[in-house]
C-alpha cells in the first residue's frame, strides 16, 4: 500500500485480501498462458479495403438520394445516409491506405466510418489472416479506454477469430496498447451488461477471473463498486455465470453465494443454489439455513432440500418440526415431509388443524389482507358433512398468502381435499372473485361475476396476495373460465395477475379449464402468458401420460349433454330436456316433447331451490356450449392447416362420439388414409353414418388414419361435387375448406408480395388482422412494430404479414400492407429468418395466402404512390 492511499482505499485493500486465492481451500491449477503473436494483414487486403469503400460509397449514394426524396413527404427530416455519404466521399487513396496501416499498427484504431468500410459485406473480417489484434483495433476507436464495446464484437460473425483466444489474451493485447484499464475492460466481458458469445469454452474465461478475484468480489457486492461510471456495474447474476465455468468454486466466495442461495431474490437464489450443489458436501451447507433466525431463510432451506431430493434430510426436518413455531415454516416443513413420502396424516385431525389455526390467528391479520372480507367466507363442510370452523379457513387463506404460491403446494392441496367437493368448489369461487374484485377495484362481487366490461378506477392490485389462489384448484371450469376471459380481455396489461390465475387453475383436470389453457397456449397477445399456458398444458399432459394433442381430444367438454346428445334438466316431478339444433344452439323440450322457449317458473308444489339450481345449470350449459364451439372450431381449423392426422379409433372415440364435436364435424369433409394414400373422402351425417360424395355409407378401417380434407387435396371435379353436396343438404361449412388455392411461387422464393402497397389507416388494419386471428408482432427499438402474425404450435411456424410499421401507443396513421412471410417459432424481432415458401406445408400456405388476400381486400386498395403516403 502506498503512503498516499486514503482510508477508504485501505479498507477495500483489507477486504480484497480476504478474497485472495491464498484463502481458497480448493486451489485450482490455472492453465499456462502463452501470448499470441501479432501477424500483419497481407498487402492484398488494401485492395479489398478500396473495393469495400467503392461498394459502400455507391450504396450510400443511392440511400442518400432516397432519403432526400422521403424527406419531402416525411414529418421528420432524415440525414444519416446523406451525412455518411459525405464522409465516405472524403476518403482518398491516402486515407484508405491509412486504414490498412492502422489495422496493422500495434497502437492502431479506426473511427466509425472506417469501421463501416472494413466490415462492409463482412469480407475482410472473414479472412483467415484477420486476428483478434485486428478486431480490437477495428473496434477500439469508438469506445472509452475503461471498457470495450464487446457487444460490437458480437455483431458480425467473428467466431473464427476467437477460436484460440481467451480473456487473458485480450487483456494482454490491451496492455500492449497502453490501455490503463485493460483488466477491468476485460472483466466487463462477462460481469457487465452483455456476454461475449464467441468465448463459449470455460477455459477461455475462468483463468482470467481466477487470477483477478477482486472483480468477482465486486460483482458479489463484497466490496463497493469500483467503476467510475454506471455503464460498467458488475452484478451478482453475471458473477454466478462466471463461477459456473470454474472447475470448482473458490471457497472464499462460498459464504456470500450461500447467502444468495437462501435469499429472497428468486433468480439469484436459483443460480446460487446450482453453484453450491457442485461442491463436495452441499447438504451440510444447505442445512445451515435451517438454524437461521430468519423465517424466509429457513423456508428457502427447506424448499432447497426438497429440490435436492436428498432423503437423508428427513430426520433433520422431523426434528425441526417438533420445535418450529412459525405457521408458514411449519407448513413448509410438512409439505417437505409429504414430498419425501412421510406419513403426516396425524397433522390433519380437525381439532389439531383448528388449534394450529387459533395459534396462528393470535397475530394480527397481515396489513396487505385488510381488504379481504373474512366475514363473508361461505359455510363449508368436511367430507363427513360436519361443519368447518370459519377461523380455520381464515388461517388457510392467510397461510396461503404468506406462502405466495398461486399453484399451491402439496399441503394446501391436502387441506382443501379434506373438504366436501361442493365446499371445495364454493370456496374456490369465493376466493377467486374476492381476488379479482380487489384487483380491478371499485365494483361489487356481483358486477365482477356478471359484467364483461371491467375498468380500472384506481391503481389497486391484489398481486401481493396471489398466494390465496393456491386454494382454488378445485374450481369448476364453467365458473373460472368466464371470469378469466373477462379479466384478460379488459386487463390484459396485468400479466402478473393473469399468470398467477392461470397457474392456479392449471392444477385442475376440468375439461373446460384444459381447453381454455390450450386456446391461450396457442394464441394470446402476451408471449409470457402463452409460455405459462404451454408449460401448464405440458404438466397436465404429463400427469395423465398423454401427448398434448391427446390431452386436447380427451378433454373436450360436452356442456352436460349425454352420449345421445341430450341435456337433462331436473324439475322434480317433471323433466325438461335440451338438444343442439342445426344452428348449433340449444332447443328446449318440455316433458311432453314439445319445443318451449324457456324453462317455466316453479309451480306451487315444486321445489323452488331445485328449479333455481336447474335454471342456473342451463344458463351455464349455454355459455359452455358457446365456448366449446368457438374453441373447437379454431382447433379444427388449425388441425386442417397443419395437416394433423388422427388414428381411426381415436377419431371415433374422442371426436365423433362427443355430441358437440359430432355437430361440428358434420359441417366438414374428411379423408381416410392408409399407407399415405386416400382411400375414402366423406362427411359425417347427423345420424352417425359416414357418407361419401355418392351418399353411400362407408366404414372406417381399424388401422387407418384420418385428416381434414382441403381443396388442394381434391380434384376440381371432387371439389365442385362437395360444394354441391353442402348446398343440396343446406349445410354451411364450419370454415373455408373447399375454397382456397395455392399461390404461384418459385423454389427460391421466401416471401409473397402480391398485395404490397395496399393502403389503410392503422386502426382498420389492426381490426382486420384481429378478425383473421393475427396478433401484433414484437415491439422493437423506439417503440415500433411492423407486422402481425399467427403462430401454429404443432408446426412451430409463424405466418407473418408485414406492414409499414406503427408506434406504440398506436397512432391512426396511414400504413401500407407489405409481404407475407413465414419463420420458425414465434415472431421475434425485426430480423426475419424467412423460410422458403417451398418448405411450408401446402394447406398452411394456401390458407395464409388467402388471409393475406382477404385482408388486403378489406383495406382501401392499392396506391402506386403508396411510399409517399406513409408518415415515416
Amino acid at each position: 500500500m502506498t503512503n498516499g492511499m486514503n482510508t477508504s482505499q485501505k479498507n477495500i485493500e483489507k477486504k480484497l485480501a480476504k478474497f485472495s486465492n491464498d484463502n481458497n481451500i480448493y486451489p485450482l491449477e490455472v492453465p499456462k498462458f502463452t501470448p499470441l503473436k501479432d501477424t500483419p494483414l497481407p498487402d492484398n487486403v488494401y485492395k479489398l479495403i478500396v473495393k469495400s469503400h467503392e461498394l459502400l460509397l455507391e450504396e450510400m449514394k443511392k440511400k442518400a438520394l432516397e432519403e432526400k426524396k422521403r424527406n419531402k413527404y416525411a414529418s421528420f427530416t432524415y440525414t444519416y445516409a446523406q451525412e455518411l455519404y459525405t464522409e465516405l466521399s472524403q476518403y482518398d487513396e491516402i486515407r484508405l491506405k491509412n486504414i490498412f496501416n492502422q489495422l496493422n499498427s500495434p497502437n492502431g484504431s479506426l473511427n466509425k466510418v472506417e469501421k463501416y468500410i472494413v466490415t462492409h459485406d463482412n469480407i475482410i473480417p472473414q479472412l483467415p489472416e484477420f486476428t483478434i489484434f485486428h478486431l480490437i483495433r477495428l473496434h477500439d476507436g469508438d469506445t472509452q479506454p475503461e471498457y470495450i464495446l464487446f457487444y460490437a464484437l458480437n455483431d458480425c460473425n467473428y467466431k473464427a477469430v476467437f477460436k484460440n483466444v481467451e480473456l487473458r489474451h485480450i487483456e494482454n493485447i490491451l496492455i500492449q496498447k497502453n490501455n490503463p484499464h485493460a483488466s477491468r475492460a476485460v472483466a466487463d466481458f462477462f460481469l457487465g451488461q452483455c456476454r461475449s458469445k464467441y468465448l463459449s469454452n470455460p477455459d477461455q474465461v475462468w483463468p482470467f477471473y481466477y487470477q483477478n478475484p477482486k472483480y468477482i468480489a465486486e460483482a458479489l457486492n463484497l466490496i463497493p463498486n469500483q467503476s467510475d461510471t454506471d455503464n460498467s456495474l458488475f452484478n451478482p447474476e453475471n458473477a454466478f455465470g462466471v463461477l459456473e465455468q470454474y472447475p470448482i468454486i473458490p471457497s472464499q466466495f462460498i459464504p456470500k453465494i450461500l447467502q444468495f442461495a437462501l435469499g429472497n431474490i428468486k433468480i439469484h437464489r436459483i443460480n446460487a443454489q446450482k453453484l453450491i450443489e457442485k461442491l463436495p458436501e452441499p447438504l451440510l451447507l444447505i442445512k445451515e439455513g435451517l438454524s437461521s433466525k430468519k423465517e424466509n431463510v429457513r423456508i428457502n432451506a427447506i424448499n432447497w432440500l426438497v429440490k435436492f431430493n436428498n432423503y437423508d434430510a428427513i430426520p433433520t426436518l422431523i426434528s425441526l418440526l417438533k420445535t418450529e413455531k412459525d405457521g408458514v415454516v411449519r407448513t413448509t416443513l410438512m409439505t417437505a415431509l409429504a414430498h419425501f413420502n412421510e406419513d403426516i396424516s396425524d397433522f390433519f385431525d380437525p381439532l389439531m388443524l383448528l388449534a394450529e389455526a387459533e395459534f396462528g390467528l393470535k397475530n394480527k391479520i397481515p396489513a396487505n389482507l385488510v381488504w379481504f372480507n373474512f366475514d363473508a367466507i361461505p359455510k363449508l363442510t368436511w367430507k363427513n358433512n360436519k361443519p368447518v370452523e370459519p377461523k380455520l379457513i381464515q388461517w388457510w387463506i392467510i397461510l396461503a398468502v404468506k406462502l405466495r404460491l398461486p399453484a399451491g403446494n402439496i399441503l394446501l392441496h391436502y387441506y382443501i381435499n379434506l373438504l366436501s367437493l361442493k365446499s371445495q368448489q364454493t370456496l374456490a369461487q369465493f376466493i377467486l372473485i374476492e381476488f379479482i374484485t380487489q384487483d380491478v377495484s371499485g365494483q361489487s362481487k356481483d358486477e365482477t361475476f356478471l359484467d364483461s366490461e371491467w375498468y380500472d378506477s384506481a391503481p389497486i392490485s391484489a398481486i401481493k396476495e396471489k398466494g390465496m389462489l393456491g386454494l382454488i384448484f378445485a374450481i369448476e371450469g364453467y365458473i373460472a373460465v368466464p371470469l378469466l376471459q373477462n379479466y384478460m380481455r379488459n386487463h390484459y396489461e396485468r400479466r402478473a395477475q393473469i399468470e398467477a390465475m392461470i397457474d392456479a387453475i392449471g392444477q385442475s383436470n376440468d375439461p373446460i379449464i384444459i381447453q381454455f389453457l390450450l386456446s391461450i397456449s396457442r394464441r394470446y397477445r402476451a408471449a409470457s402468458i402463452q409460455a405459462k399456458a404451454r408449460l401448464l398444458i405440458t404438466q397436465i399432459a404429463q400427469r395423465n401420460n398423454w401427448t398434448e394433442d391427446e390431452l386436447a381430444d380427451r378433454t373436450i367438454p360436452t356442456a352436460g349433454l349425454n352420449d345421445s346428445g341430450v341435456l337433462t334438466l331436473d324439475y322434480g316431478e317433471r323433466t325438461f330436456t335440451a338438444k343442439i339444433n342445426d344452428k348449433l344452439q340449444f332447443v328446449l323440450f318440455n316433458p311432453e316433447g314439445k319445443v318451449v322457449k324457456a324453462l317455466p317458473s316453479p309451480r306451487v308444489n315444486d321445489d323452488s331451490t331445485l328449479i333455481k339450481e336447474t335454471k342456473k345449470y342451463f344458463t351455464a350449459s349455454k355459455k359452455e356450449l358457446k365456448q366449446i364451439i368457438e374453441s373447437q372450431t379454431v382447433r379444427l381449423y388449425e388441425s386442417m392447416c397443419t395437416q394433423r392426422q388422427w388414428l381411426s379409433a381415436d377419431w371415433q372415440k374422442f371426436l365423433q362420439a362427443n355430441p358437440i364435436m359430432h355437430k361440428l364435424m358434420e359441417r366438414l369433409v374428411w379423408q381416410e388414409l392408409k399407407d399415405n394414400k386416400v382411400i375414402n373422402t366423406f362427411r359425417p351425417a347427423n345420424d352417425g353414418t359416414l357418407l361419401n360424395i355418392e351418399d353411400d355409407e362407408i366404414t372406417l378401417q381399424n388401422d387407418s388414419s384420418l385428416r381434414l380434407a382441403h381443396r388442394i387435396f381434391l380434384s376440381e371435379e371432387e371439389n365442385s361435387a362437395w360444394l354441391t353436396h353442402f348446398n343440396d343438404y343446406k349445410i354451411t361449412c364450419l370454415f373455408s375448406q373447399l375454397e382456397h388455392k395455392l399461390p404461384s411461387f418459385t423454389l427460391e422464393q421466401t416471401q409473397i408480395e402480391d398485395k404490397k402497397g395496399w393502403l389503410s389507416d392503422a386502426y382498420t388494419l389492426r381490426s382486420v388482422m384481429t378478425k383473421f386471428g393475427y396478433q401484433r408482432g414484437s415491439i422493437e427499438d423506439a417503440g415500433f412494430f411492423n407486422c402481425y402474425y399467427k403462430y401454429f404450435s404443432n408446426l412451430n411456424i409463424s405466418a407473418i404479414i408485414n406492414f409499414s410499421s406503427n408506434c406504440v401507443p398506436e397512432e391512426n396513421v396511414t400504413v401500407a400492407l407489405l409481404e407475407l412471410v413465414f419463420e420458425t417459432g414465434r415472431q421475434t424481432g425485426f430480423d426475419r429468418h424467412k423460410l422458403a415458401i417451398n418448405d411450408i406445408p401446402l394447406v398452411l400456405l394456401a390458407e395464409s395466402y388467402a388471409d393475406y388476400v382477404n385482408i388486403a381486400d378489406a383495406l382501401a386498395g392499392f396506391d402506386p404512390e403508396w411510399k409517399k403516403k406513409l408518415p415515416w
